[in-house]
């Protein structure tokens, strides 16, 4: 009789959210990638500041 393999995919995929979900702050605190983002929405600001 073969087993549903369902439940064990299931957990394969939560097992790699998880590892995923570890990394994400991780990858978030990358200062270059921090910095431009800080940079992007001061010039979008500058940006609108001089179009109103």
């Amino acid at each position: 009789m073969a087993t549903d393999p369902r439940p064990l995919l299931a957990g394969i995929v939560a097992d790699r959210l998880h590892e995923l979900g570890d990394d994400i702050p991780r990858a978030l605190d990358v200062p270059s990638l921090r910095t431009g983002i800080s940079a992007m929405t001061v010039a979008l600001m500058a940006y609108l500041a001089k179009g109103a």
